[in-house]
């Protein structure tokens, strides 16, 4: 199958520790995202920007400390979205301002700053 017909990648478990700008452009029909339990500690802010279709993220238990407020905006239709497990202290208010219906999982107290929009 080509690569640009892939709906679901699970990446889990591999040693990943960034995830840099458009690395997955080549992959625009991506629906399912697994990148837990991989040692991410730091995301661009252009990660995720050709992955409109995206529904489900998960980037859970990785070491991931903060989150730009951009980093999600392309992500208009994510659905469910993994957070457990990461060392994020604080939540910037925009960051999950572009979604309408999702669902985020923290596994800790995580301060909301300001006025958080989900």
């Amino acid at each position: 199958m080509p690569l640009m017909q892939v709906v679901e990648l699970d990446l889990q478990g591999n040693n990943i520790s960034r995830v840099g700008a458009r690395v997955f452009e080549g992959v625009k029909t991506l629906t399912s995202l697994n990148l837990a339990w991989s040692n991410v500690s730091r995301v661009s802010t252009k990660a995720f920007r050709s992955l409109r279709l995206l529904r489900n993220l998960s980037l859970a238990e990785n070491r991931i400390r903060r989150l730009n407020s951009f980093i999600f905006r392309d992500l208009r239709i994510l659905q469910t979205l993994t957070l457990a497990g990461n060392k994020l202290s604080r939540v910037e208010p925009d960051l999950f301002r572009y979604q309408s219906n999702l669902q985020v999982t923290f596994s800790h107290y995580v301060h909301c700053s300001g006025d958080a929009i989900w």
